[in-house]
């Protein structure tokens, strides 16, 4: 059954237009009569049914609440730095399917790309790959941030309540650290119970300076060394959301 994001289900007639019909009418060419699947931002899915087309737009009728069970309960907050060209679309694209509740892009001192106008285009990424993997909420993806900024935040300078010191997470670093394993094992005696957030800092093609990494610490996250292959970027930060759902998430 396709499945479609609605930012919101007001009541039980949904009147779809612009890209939504587009992708329902021509892309998956349903008509009349066909089910489909509708989730909104607040983690809610139903089952609906094609009532009536045109050209372009479509109605569709609610039929019934569903309860799917396809959100982890590990709470992954992926702070990633900034990469040039397609590779962050890469990146959230596959994060989105493995489960992180938010995006936290983030300017570090060896991050190429400084300013950005792809915020929008992120967002849309992030939409397709929920509908594609079946989730019922798509991951929110902030506005950029200096990582010194966000790490001052952190510390409680204006910080929001979800931020308050120290982070529970880890930092993947290429330079010395724990295992991912060890990581995990800390963080669970430490308290990470279900539901729970967890960071994932990862950097940017020229990995982090020192005093980012010490900084890093200071703040909570622990030094994470994954072996002596060199991993690109993007490949880091989907093994490494992969491992901590195997770890502490649903993938255990």
């Amino acid at each position: 059954m396709p499945r479609l994001f609605i930012p919101s289900v007001p009541d039980k007639e949904i009147r779809l237009t612009g890209k939504e019909a587009r992708y329902i009418l021509r892309v998956l060419r349903r008509r009349k009569g066909d089910e489909l699947t509708l989730f909104d931002s607040k983690g809610n899915s139903y089952r609906a049914v094609i009532t009536e087309t045109g050209r372009k737009e479509a109605t569709a009728s609610i039929k019934e609440t569903l309860h799917p069970k396809t959100e982890s309960p590990l709470g992954l907050i992926l702070l990633q730095a900034v990469l040039k060209g397609q590779k962050m679309d890469l990146v959230i694209r596959k994060t989105t399917e493995l489960g992180v509740k938010e995006i936290i892009p983030v300017i570090s001192e060896r991050t190429e790309v400084r300013e950005t106008g792809k915020l929008s285009r992120w967002r849309k990424i992030a939409v397709e790959a929920g509908q594609q993997s079946g989730r019922t909420v798509v991951p929110e993806i902030q506005n950029p941030v200096g990582l010194m900024d966000f790490f001052s935040s952190a510390m409680g300078q204006g910080a929001p309540a979800k931020l308050s010191p120290p982070l529970k997470g880890i930092i993947l670093y290429e330079q010395d650290g724990i295992s991912i394993r060890k990581a995990a094992e800390d963080l669970s005696a430490e308290g990470v119970n279900d539901p729970s957030t967890v960071f994932l800092l990862v950097g940017p093609e020229g990995g982090f300076t020192p005093e980012e990494a010490e900084a890093a610490v200071r703040v909570g996250l622990k030094k994470v060394y994954l072996g002596e292959r060199t991993l690109r970027a993007e490949t880091a930060a989907i093994a490494g959301a992969a491992v901590l759902q195997s770890l502490l998430g649903d993938m255990r």
